[in-house]
């Protein structure tokens, strides 16, 4: 169990390092190998990705450091992944179309 939220090094600039990191290496062999089947599977990632990672992380990342936490995810609002995190605006709705509804505890984080 961890003891400490670390917010410094790459977490300075993203809360999710390794999954935009993924993102990225996803989009650049979409682009270069199959252009129109990125198209479908990078959505289909980031719906993934945000269901059954993110999500359960972040919902037991609060649980462990509830206000620390809340004051840093404010914080990282503008960082360089910013448009990923801006995607869970709109991939929200289709992960309830695709997986039923998320319960209100995780719905608090959008």
């Amino acid at each position: 169990e961890a003891t400490k939220l670390i917010v410094h090094c790459i977490y300075k600039f993203s809360r999710n390092p390794m999954y935009f990191g993924l993102l990225l290496i996803h989009l650049e062999i979409s682009i270069i190998q199959n252009p129109i089947g990125g198209l479908l599977f990078i959505p289909s990632f980031i719906l993934y990705i945000n269901h059954f990672q993110i999500i359960p992380e972040e919902s037991a990342v609060l649980d462990l450091f509830n206000d620390a936490f809340l004051k840093y995810k404010e914080n990282k609002e503008g960082g360089f992944d910013n448009g990923f995190e801006n995607l869970r605006k709109y991939t929200i709705p289709l992960t309830e179309v695709f997986f039923g509804k998320i319960d209100k505890q995780r719905k608090k984080f959008f």
